[in-house]
């Protein structure tokens, strides 16, 4: 009995290991539908107006034209 029970538990695991590996690899053959195009909204923290306005506005101006250029680019893919 003892040897049937272990031959059971050895066909069991084979047959886990098994389908785990044949799910593993029809998620990766089957297309995935295309995701919504999802808005991500960036917040900068500078210095526009006060005492450090003459470098924070170039600064400032600086991040937007990089974010500018990222979303010309593609933007930001995640």
């Amino acid at each position: 009995m003892t040897k049937m029970f272990r031959h059971g538990k050895r066909f069991g695991m084979v047959t886990i290991a098994i389908f785990l590996s044949g799910a593993l690899l029809l998620g990766s053959v089957v297309p995935a539908e295309a995701a919504e195009e999802r808005v991500v909204k960036i917040g900068i923290m500078t210095g526009f107006t006060g005492a450090l306005a003459s470098t924070g506005v170039r600064m400032g101006y600086g991040q937007l034209d990089y974010i500018e250029y990222l979303n010309k680019q593609g933007g930001i893919t995640i």
